[in-house]
């Protein structure tokens, strides 16, 4: 059984699973446009598995990365995304995350 059927499978209590292993809506927080950084490999393999406009660019250092728009802060996403996954120094991550939503 592949991972899809074995998550479909489960009683619907346990669905809650999908936004983290089938994400509709991804933010990445702290893309980054330069190449060999963890933020801008994040950006080009979600892209790559991704409809571009899933994928949320969050990102106070930038206006666009790979032609895609960002966004300076969570806040100011158009939506709720289902995942969240952040690409910044260990250090910022705390105050990431208590950041209101």
């Amino acid at each position: 059984m592949n991972t899809s059927a074995a998550i479909d499978s489960l009683p619907s209590g346990r669905r809650s699973l999908n936004a983290l292993v089938r994400p509709r809506t991804i933010a990445v927080i702290g893309a980054f446009d330069h190449a060999n950084s963890v933020g801008h490999t994040l950006v080009r393999n979600l892209h790559a598995l991704h409809k571009r406009d899933t994928v949320f660019l969050v990102s106070a250092h930038y206006a666009t990365i790979e032609g895609v728009p960002t966004y300076p802060s969570i806040t100011a996403l158009p939506m709720a995304v289902d995942l969240a996954v952040i690409a910044t120094p260990a250090p910022t991550v705390p105050a990431i995350i208590r950041a209101p939503a």
